[in-house]
């Protein structure tokens, strides 16, 4: 997995994934205030969009159900 925007929060690289909430009414605002929620799961991570992003999924899905037993 890789990433073209990195942002540093504490001393952790991370690479934003996920979920953007908006305020409607704030939308055409240049910068608009945020709050950042780290989660260390592989699988929040991965977007699929071509077969080689779904091997990935799948490929973390068997792990996940193989830590679980």
């Amino acid at each position: 997995m890789g990433g073209e925007y990195v942002i540093e929060v504490g001393n952790r690289r991370l690479v934003p994934a996920g979920i953007n909430i908006i305020d409607g009414k704030k939308i055409d605002k240049g910068e608009l205030e945020e709050e950042i929620f780290v989660i260390d799961e592989e699988e929040v991570a991965v977007n699929v969009n071509t077969p080689h992003d779904l091997k990935i999924a799948e490929q973390l899905f068997i792990k996940k159900q193989q830590k679980r037993g």
